[in-house]
């Protein structure tokens, strides 16, 4: 069928040997776009949103991208740019995106497919928090495709992701420390409670200790690397961000449970010979010198420990808690626990520990009436 020219700058429509419908206009940069169709309404509908975005200035979107296809470039592009551990998660929350709205066009996708998609996820059994993360990730990713002109605009704004379910942060006293690092006299990680407790340090950051890391004559400890574990194998690797990489003062305790910890090493080292491990000279091994297990240290260390003295069944992440809400209570100063802690920044750690400052509110009026108390 013969072209049917449609006015200036309107395009031409033609019905093809196919039976479907194209519509052909010119782009500003003399360059011909096509739009297909089942009607000739549907094509002159596709051309005149076409015309209506040259006309503000926006690039004119390709139908053919799909979800599919840009999330997978975009790994490709990640994969270069992140540690193994967190593209793994990327690929892990990105899968099932893929799976459920793959095949949808990039420039079609709309709120309604992720609501569908979160709707689904939940019902399969995903808990509210990794639904969250996966929106977080399709967030970033869709934020880059806007940015290349792929899409006009990041549709994940316009979906309100499964609030999370936040855990409870579970903090032990005073008492409670002093009865618990008085109980593990002679223990294999004897040391560590004391170090985590002194310094806040996060557990792959700890296990990953060597002893050149640390200072004895400064009482200086440097964190330099953490444990990554991704589905095959857990390696070493450098701190995600600057602020991780950090050098904390120690306490004399914590110095002194160091260097008993430094005796009990060596001693072991003597009884086993050749058999032990000294790949990474670690301060926090398992019996043989290789790397500990540490996702399996609550249940298999902390937990009973804490069970056989009475304690509440804390997380080891609610030791790193403990350190913070402990000298925030004190009266340290937020910014010095915040890099003690190696947060980004200070926002970090006033969100996560916001429920000890009205208590420090009224230290500090106290401390005011001791000042002036008595003057009228």
């Amino acid at each position: 069928m013969a072209s049917k020219r449609r006015g200036n700058q309107e395009g031409t429509i033609n019905k093809r040997d196919d039976g479907r419908w194209e519509a052909r206009m010119s782009l500003p940069d003399g360059k011909r776009k096509s739009f297909y169709g089942k009607t000739k309404e549907e094509v002159i509908k596709k051309m005149r949103k076409a015309q209506r975005d040259v006309d503000a200035g926006l690039p004119v979107i390709s139908e053919k991208q799909t979800v599919e296809i840009y999330l997978k470039s975009w790994l490709d592009i990640k994969k270069h740019r992140v540690d193994p551990s967190t593209f793994q998660r990327y690929q892990y929350l990105v899968d099932p995106i893929i799976a459920e709205i793959g095949l949808v066009s990039l420039a079609k996708l709309s709120p309604y497919h992720l609501q569908a998609l979160y709707a689904k996820l939940l019902e399969q059994g995903w808990n509210a928090g990794t639904v969250s993360s996966l929106h977080s990730v399709f967030h970033d990713a869709l934020k880059q495709a806007v940015r290349l002109g792929l899409v006009h605009r990041n549709i994940t704004d316009m979906v309100d992701p499964p609030r999370r379910e936040e855990h409870e942060m579970e903090v032990l006293t005073e008492e409670q420390v002093k009865l618990l690092l008085s109980s593990v006299k002679d223990d294999w990680f004897e040391a560590l409670y004391f170090v985590v407790l002194s310094t806040g340090l996060r557990a792959g950051e700890i296990f990953a200790l060597q002893w050149q890391d640390i200072d004895f004559a400064s009482r200086k400890l440097e964190v330099k690397r953490g444990w990554q574990r991704t589905n095959t194998k857990t390696s070493l690797s450098l701190p995600k961000t600057s602020h991780g990489r950090r050098t904390i003062v120690l306490s004399q305790v914590a110095k002194d449970a160091l260097m008993r910890q430094r005796e009990r090493i060596n001693k072991a080292r003597l009884e086993i010979g050749d058999a032990w491990d000294t790949t990474h000279d670690l301060v926090f091994p398992g019996k043989r010198g290789k790397m500990y297990t540490f996702k399996n240290f609550n249940t298999t260390q902390l937990h009973p420990l804490l069970k056989n003295i009475g304690l509440p069944l804390i997380r080891f992440h609610d030791l790193r808690h403990t350190f913070a809400t402990l000298l925030i209570g004190k009266g340290v100063n937020i910014k010095v626990v915040s890099e003690m802690l190696g947060h980004s920044n200070v926002s970090v750690t006033l969100r996560i520990y916001a429920h000890v400052l009205p208590h420090m509110q009224e230290a500090a009026a106290q401390m005011v009436d001791d000042v002036m108390g008595g003057i009228v």
